[in-house]
């Protein structure tokens, strides 16, 4: 196909200047007869060479027109591009400015104004890289007799910024937002955002008649007159009467706390709590433009915003909806395959998001405790593990006269036909306030939407009815409506009409499990309990809209109940009878089969990932995103209920492997390293891929941690009842026919051993000799002849409970110095709460996956032979911290670890070839004589400007680090990227013959460290520290309390306070020392609660306790958990209690130094107090100019 070549003729340069220039067409593009035939006239182009010898072909081949296509209208569309130029935030200001427009108008006009900044500025990105393209291939620059290298480069340049700004676009399109910027991954975006354009589009649809339709304007009429009539109201009835099930759940306190004015800090909140790029609704502007420009546009959207939550502002100009239609399988026919997802501008997203998080503080109290979604502490694990011990018991169940059934309902378009009348019904008799109600109705009822059909909006419609899939505030106020359902269950239950399981005797009985909206129902398998059921879903659907999907639903029975009785209840309900269903919430029901059967479909689907990568799209540093992002995070669901057979997590690291090494189903690459390897941590050599076995078992580990805490939750009462009813879940057994569930779950017991540490309250619960409440985990060895404790007695026994404190005498009686040191200088809480479980490894004292599965891999590190270098543990911490794009850092971690395939090292793997250096052609090729002691590498060395000089007695690595270490970062950035262009260069001369050129390849060495620095600008490493004084005072009745805290050397710590008045004089200073050794943050937390003590010991009222502990402060006030200071933190929320005006406060240590002097003072006066300015002045020096100033300013 070389007749109808385009731009420059030639497709190959050696691109070297001074007349040495040559250049010819070595590259030809060939095609087939058919394809020449079908898409005459096929052009062929030669584009510029960019970063090669050689140009690329690009063959054009025109389809035929299709017919009855509307051309498409762009749609807006806020790029995240755009934030990198400094020219977008003055055109958002200049937009923001004008004061004669409200906020709304100003959202529209800047939809103006960022189509203007778009086509003008980077929406023209395309152009220009096709205008630089004619420049790479104008004639000057190509000719032989005027070639200028320089020129050609500096264009190159500037095409490949433009390429950057491409790829960023591209990755906001595509939604992969797992792999990151500077990967060069412009392909992979591309074809993941055409991808999933290419699954989205609708060609043809197919009307109620059975007709199929083609052309645009035919497709939006058939689609809008199925969503007219869905969301079109079905007149409910009996509604008010309906909720009466769920009168008067809410609690006084939580209506109190709903009717609160919303503040400035909510709208905050909630902007800030949103995905930066999820897709936006009609006004094409995204979460990331509110984040990123709040500080212009702030100020108007929460005027807006509360204007609609507090003043009953009107929503209906912001409340406009696209209509998203993504197809619920493969090859769609008709609307009712396709599920609406809704696209709500973000501006009202916000509002409902203030909404939901107001109201989602009350579900764990209003919602019953069988919907497990979107409740505060419940997960969906929980109802799929106790429907797996229903389903388990009703597959034992084989005696009896009374069989049992689980019925598994199936709601038709459940969000879309819920009526709004149903939802003010639910609001008001639950106990909202009418205002409350008013707010959410507004929200709701005030939407309009256009349906998006292959990327145009439709025409706008009004629904009657419907909560949107894609507003914050939906699954809230569905779960509250499906709450009725339950209640409905619950009143027959009551009157003995349902009898539901009871998986044990003393287990609770359950009539039915919901997720949202999948309903799990169980009952007695008879005609008269079906009859309830049918009459009772009845009700509820007359009442608010819902439909059951009668054919999709199933009903399953115990053994114990006869076919005959299967086909009756079946065919009275109209549903479906299966022996056993097969899978509950996505999990698999592991019934007499094979688990790596059950577990095959996991497998599956990650091999189709695997399979559907490209690898020529992706640098080894998006695989190894993607490996752990994607592939390693599919089967988490379901590790999370279930114990993996050993076989599958193997299965599942080989797939994985051979994805990383580049294998395939035709050839198998060399596997440089096992996976075993792979998978240790970065910081130990490894590259940080999961082990799928402890991974599964630090999953499991979580309902080991809430059961073993004794939550009362519904799966801690089932399992409980099922297998431990009269001990603990630590010393439970299997038990008798247990679950696999339950089999699952008590495998991990052994993380909670390992991780689980007492924190004591009143010592009453806590072993001394058997239990960990050290704070180090340590448990307690020594003890002194004289120590007459016994193996059980517990810590209470060491506490004085009249004076709250330990009993020093007989603690240090029990227990050597050193010891006894450790359990005094343990806090106790004034008031002697229950004692306590908490995650030692984790700082707020919760469990976390992550914190589990390190801690499974370091006991297993401990167990393998060989010692523990720390040179080798600090190359691996520089190597990944460098200012480094990540597939350089990758080169050089495989170069360090002799992974790269030199000759030697494919000699190693049995591959017959010359072993000699294929640059030198002197030396054996291994990487010590390739990067260190080969001649080219150190004239490249030194064409870099770097030096020649390479240590001959060091070896490799040690050399490397050297360079990581040292203080100069371009040197190091130039060192590293030398290695891997050199190892690029090297590759070159093997498999293209290409010449190896020591200056070409450091000079592109330099300019590509230049290239990544001016692309990613490094950020000043200094510490700025924000000086916050201490709060201004407006009430002259007010007073200054500062307090901080001091460790001593010498085995104590001291803590000071000093009250200050309004005008700046000392009331008083105090400080305090005790033989106790702690952490800073418990002494500082010790020093707040001393200042609250003292403070009540003295009368005093009105004053503003100031720490310089931030993290305790935010601790008392829960912003934060610190574990270590829970018990005092609540000690100090008790306190305050006992005032009508004190608060807590965090001042920084400059505002802070007479506390911390009186504090250091304690070290050698103990506990003293002084009266106005004493102790002596001198102390103060420092520290009183700067007040005086700053109190002198509060009376003036």
């Amino acid at each position: 196909m070389g007749g109808n070549v385009r731009r420059y003729p030639f497709t190959w340069s050696n691109g070297r200047e001074n007349g040495e220039n040559i250049q010819c067409r070595l590259d030809r593009a060939l095609g087939n007869e058919g394809l020449i035939n079908r898409f005459s006239p096929i052009k062929v182009s030669h584009l510029p060479r960019f970063r090669s010898d050689h140009a690329v072909l690009l063959i054009q081949l025109e389809a035929p027109q299709q017919v009855g296509r509307r051309r498409k209208k762009r749609l807006f569309r806020f790029e995240e591009s755009w934030t990198k130029e400094s020219s977008c935030e003055d055109a958002i200001r200049t937009c923001w400015s004008n004061s004669a427009l409200t906020c709304t108008k100003k959202l529209d006009s800047l939809q103006s104004i960022g189509v203007c900044f778009g086509e003008h500025n980077l929406g023209k990105i395309k152009k220009d890289i096709i205008n630089l393209e004619k420049l790479l291939q104008d004639q000057s620059l190509w000719s032989k007799e005027g070639a200028d290298i320089m020129r050609y480069k500096e264009l190159e340049r500037q095409h490949e910024d433009l390429l950057k700004t491409q790829e960023t676009m591209w990755r906001q399109r595509s939604r992969a937002v797992w792999l990151k910027d500077g990967d060069k991954n412009t392909r992979f975006f591309h074809n993941k955002a055409s991808q999933r354009n290419k699954v989205n589009y609708i060609r043809k649809i197919k009307d109620e008649a059975g007709t199929w339709w083609k052309r645009d304007d035919q497709i939006e009429k058939i689609f809008l007159n199925y969503f007219g009539g869905l969301f079109a109201s079905s007149n409910p009835f009996d509604a008010e009467e309906t909720c009466e099930v769920v009168k008067g759940k809410l609690s006084a306190e939580h209506k109190i706390w709903c009717d609160m004015p919303f503040t400035n800090d909510d709208v905050k909140e909630a902007i800030h709590q949103m995905h930066p790029l999820k897709a936006p609704g009609p006004d094409g502007i995204p979460a990331l433009f509110y984040q990123k420009y709040w500080h212009i546009v702030g100020g108007d959207i929460q005027q807006m915003v509360l204007n609609i939550l507090n003043h009953n502002g009107q929503p209906h100009e912001i409340n406009k909806t696209f209509l998203v239609l993504i197809p619920k399988g493969k090859n769609p026919c008709s609307p009712k395959d396709f599920r609406p997802i809704s696209l709500c501008n973000v501006v009202m997203k916000i509002v409902t998001k203030v909404i939901a998080n107001r109201l989602k503080y009350t579900l764990p109290d209003v919602v019953d405790i069988e919907q497990s979604a979107f409740v505060q502490g419940r997960l969906i694990s929980d109802n799929a593990l106790i429907a797996m011990e229903c389903f388990h018991w009703l597959k034992k169940k084989k005696q009896g006269k009374k069989g049992m059934m689980a019925l598994k309902l199936d709601m038709s378009k459940a969000y879309d036909r819920i009526e709004w009348s149903f939802v003010n019904h639910v609001l008001t008799s639950m106990g909202y306030s009418q205002k409350f109600v008013e707010l959410i109705m507004r929200c709701i009822t005030s939407v309009s939407y256009q349906i998006l059909i292959n990327g145009q909006p439709s025409t706008t419609f009004f629904p009657e009815r419907g909560l949107r899939q894609g507003d914050p505030l939906s699954p809230y106020l569905f779960i509250l409506c499906a709450d009725v359902l339950s209640g409905l269950l619950h009143k027959a239950s009551v009157s003995k009409k349902l009898h539901g399981i009871k998986v044990a005797r003393s287990a609770p009985q359950l009539s039915h499990l919901f997720f949202a909206d999948d309903s799990l129902l169980f009952s007695r398998a008879n005609s008269d309990e079906a009859h309830t059921i049918m009459k009772i879903l009845k009700t509820y659907q007359n009442a608010s809209g819902q439909v059951v999907n009668l054919d999709k639903s199933e009903a399953s029975f115990s053994r114990n109940v006869p076919s005959i009785d299967k086909n009756s209840i079946c065919n009275m309900m109209g549903v479906k009878a299966v022996e056993a269903q097969s899978r509950y919430l996505g999990f698999p029901i592991p019934f007499g089969r094979s688990k790596k059967v059950i577990f095959s479909f996991v497998m599956d689907r990650i091999w189709k990932k695997v399979k559907g990568w490209k690898e020529r799209c992706l640098s080894r540093a998006g695989k190894e995103t993607l490996i752990k992002a994607v592939a390693q995070a599919i089967p988490n669901y379901i590790l999370s209920c279930y114990k993996m057979p050993l076989g599958c997590c193997k299965d599942i690291d080989a797939m994985l492997a051979k994805f990383w090494w580049g294998s395939n189903d035709d050839k198998r690459k060399i596997h440089w390293m096992s996976w075993k390897r792979l998978s240790k941590p970065k910081n130990t050599g490894g590259m940080g891929f999961r082990g799928m076995e402890d991974f599964n078992k630090a999953l499991l580990g979580k309902h080991c941690w809430r059961l073993v805490g004794g939550e009362c939750s519904l799966l801690e009462k089932v399992l409980r009842s099922r297998y431990y009813p009269k001990g603990d879940f630590m010393t439970a057994s299997e038990g008798y026919q247990p679950s696999f569930a339950w089999r699952s779950i008590i495998s991990a017991r052994e993380v909670i051993n390992l991780g689980e540490r007492w924190c004591v309250g009143n010592g009453q619960n806590v072993r001394i000799w058997k239990d960990r409440w050290m704070v180090d985990r340590n448990l307690l060895r020594s003890r002194t002849p004289s120590c007459d404790l016994d193996e059980d007695s517990k810590v209470s026994a060491l506490i004085d409970h009249d004076t709250r404190q330990w009993n020093r005498t007989l603690v240090f009686n029990c227990f050597d110095e050193a010891e006894a040191k450790k359990i005094v200088s343990i806090p106790l809480s004034c008031r002697l709460p229950l004692d306590n479980r908490i995650w030692h490894w984790e700082k707020n004292g919760a469990y976390s996956v992550r914190s589990a599965y390190h801690l499974l891999c370091d006991e297993k590190r401990k167990l393998e032979p060989g010692p523990s270098i720390v040179r080798e543990e600090k190359i691996w911490k520089e190597i990944w911290k460098a200012p480094l794009p990540n597939k350089i850092k990758n080169f050089l971690w495989r170069l360090v670890k002799d992974i790269l395939p030199t000759r030697e090292n494919l000699a190693k793997k049995g591959i017959n070839l010359d072993l000699s250096c294929p640059l030198c052609h002197h030396v054996l090729e291994s990487s010590n004589h390739l990067f260190m002691h080969c001649n080219i590498m150190r004239l490249t060395l030194f064409a870099s400007n770097l030096g020649s000089h390479i240590p001959h007695s060091v070896d490799l690595s040690v050399w490397i680090l050297s360079w990581l270490t040292c203080k100069d970062m371009i040197g190091t950035q130039l060192f590293c990227v030398l290695l891997w262009k050199f190892w690029y260069g090297r590759n070159q001369v093997i498999f293209k013959d290409a010449v190896f050129d020591p200056i070409l390849l450091a000079a592109d060495a330099i300019e590509y460290v230049h290239e990544f620095n001016e692309a990613n600008p490094r950020r000043c490493n200094q510490v700025v520290l924000q000086h916050i004084s201490a709060p201004r005072l407006d009430d002259s009745n007010m007073q200054l309390m500062f307090t901080d805290a001091g460790c001593f050397n010498n085995g104590y710590t001291g803590w000071g306070l000093v009250l200050r008045n309004v005008d700046g004089t000392t009331s008083f200073s105090a400080c305090k020392r005790e033989n106790i050794e702690v952490e800073p943050a418990l002494a500082e937390a010790l020093g707040v609660r001393w200042a609250l003590e003292f403070a009540l010991a003295q009368h005093l009222d009105n004053i503003i306790i100031l720490s310089d502990a931030a993290n305790v402060v935010n601790c008392i006030a829960k912003r934060t958990v610190l574990a270590s200071i829970e018990l005092i933190a609540q000690d100090c929320r008790d306190l305050l209690c006992n005032f009508s005006n004190v608060s807590i406060k965090f001042v920084s240590r400059v505002s802070n130094v007479d506390a911390h002097n009186v504090a250091s003072l304690a070290k050698f006066v103990g506990s003293r107090t002084w009266i106005g300015n004493a102790p002596p002045v001198s102390i103060f020096n420092s520290a009183v100019p700067s007040f005086h100033g700053y109190f002198q300013a509060l009376v003036e």
